[in-house]
Parts: structure tokens; sequence; C-alpha cells
């Protein structure tokens, strides 16, 4: 019941209910739960659910067992689903890696999505370690308090309902229910930064530095976000205290202010 009730009031907190809304469904772990938390409250808070779930032809037939998977899914719970496939390889940039090209080419697929259904939001299966991760990885790459923030719960018209649930309590709600779901083996796939830093850093720093080192780096990523929240209203404000005129050669605005 715990995560039902943290998913429910972040829904009914942020105003995100009598709304259609657009799961992102890889058929991993994070999103199968997703999926599941999500159709548990359709009705409760009248959301008019789909699927979307992109294969990105990188897998081979994993991949393709995994978009007939979700396909599955969908349809077993009743919920329309859109399956596509792109060759993210081939769209590859030479300045890109294929970990940012398969990125950019899944937010790219799930707008369009979102824009031909006219749904109102995009949900997003990440969880609270994803998000630490993401903040050592912003951390080690160079950020400001933007990065450090991590992801957002709520950018634009993407959500993240699990982003305060860890990985076990996802474990948990998905053995207590019996829920299957597929494993991407390149998940562990050390090559790729973010997965060094969950199966080798992350493991070191809590069993030589601080066994509760995912905490805190979630409380900085809580600092950091609030604190660029801040500097961004006072910024609107103050800009329109300044009166700013842009003419295509000058700027003007209130040198005193």
């Amino acid at each position: 019941m715990k995560l039902i009730n943290e998913v429910r009031e972040f829904l009914s907190s942020r105003s995100l209910v009598d709304c259609s809304i657009v799961i992102a469904v890889s058929g991993g772990i994070d999103s199968i739960t997703l999926l599941h938390l999500l159709y548990e409250l359709k009705e409760e808070l009248n959301l008019n659910l789909s699927v979307a779930h992109l294969d990105h032809g990188i897998r081979g037939a994993a991949s393709k067992r995994d978009a007939d998977f979700v396909r599955d899914v969908a349809g077993t719970l009743g919920l329309p689903s859109t399956i596509e496939k792109r060759d993210v390889e081939e769209l590859t940039e030479a300045s890109a890696s294929l970990e940012e090209a398969a990125r950019k080419v899944r937010y790219n697929f799930l707008a369009e999505v979102r824009e031909k259904e006219g749904a109102d939001y995009v949900a997003l299966g990440h969880n609270r370690n994803d998000q630490v991760e993401t903040v050592l990885m912003h951390l080690i790459q160079g950020s400001g308090l933007r990065g450090l923030g991590g992801m957002e719960p709520v950018r634009s018209f993407y959500v993240r309902p699990l982003i305060n649930i860890s990985r076990e309590e996802i474990r948990n709600y998905t053995d207590a229910r019996s829920l299957d779901y597929k494993k991407d083996e390149t998940n562990r796939d050390t090559g790729y930064l973010r997965n060094r830093i969950r199966h080798e850093l992350l493991p070191e720093l809590v069993e030589n530095y601080n066994p509760r080192i995912r905490q805190k780096v979630k409380e900085l990523s809580n600092l950091a976000s609030e604190a660029h929240s801040f500097i961004q209203k006072r910024v609107t404000d103050v800009l329109e205290e300044l009166d700013v005129e842009r003419g295509k050669e000058e700027i003007r605005f209130r040198k005193k202010e």
C-alpha cells in the first residue's frame, strides 16, 4: 500500500488528475511497476492511460521480445499502445555516444506519441536510485546547481511518479504481486558511465565511505533543486523590475535597479 499511496500523493499534490497520460514502458521492472500503479489509480483519479514503447534496434531478438511483451501487457490491461522501432545506431551522430543518441531518439518518440494522442503528460519510470546515479554522474562530469538537482519530478509534460521510491521498494512491489518484467542485459554493461556508477562506484562508497551515501546524495539533490528554483524565480522577478526592452541592436533596462 505504501507505493500506491506515494504515487497517489505525487499525482494529487501536483494536480495530475482528470488528465491523459502516456506511460513510457520499456518492459523493465521500473516501467512495469509504474504501469500497474497508474492502472490501479486509473478510476480513482480519472486517468486516461496509454502505453508507448520504443525498440531501439540495439539488442536484436531481445529488443523484439521486449516490444512483444509490452504489447501483450498493455493488451491484457485493455490499454492502447504505440510500439515502434527506430535504428538508433544509424541515427547516432559522430559527436554523440550511442547512449546519448538512444536517449534523444526515445524522448523524441515519446513527445511525438503524446502530440499524436493529444495527451497531457508522459510518465517516466525513473526511481530514487536513478536520481542518485544521475546526480553523481553530473558531479563527475562537472555541474552547477541545476545538474546537482538531478531529474525534476515534473518538467514540461514529463512526470516521474516513482522519483522518490527506491529500487528495493519497487522490487518488493513486483514480487508481492508476482508481476512479470524483462531484464535488460545492457544495464550490466560497465562501458556506460551510469552502469559503472551503479555497479562499481556506489557499492564502493556504501561499503567503505558511508552506508547512507544514497540518502545523503538525495538530500543534496533536494537542496540544490530548491536553491536553483529559488534563484530562477528571483531572477524572473528582477527581470520584470528592470523593465528590459530588447531591440535589434541594443538592450535597454533600468540601470539603477
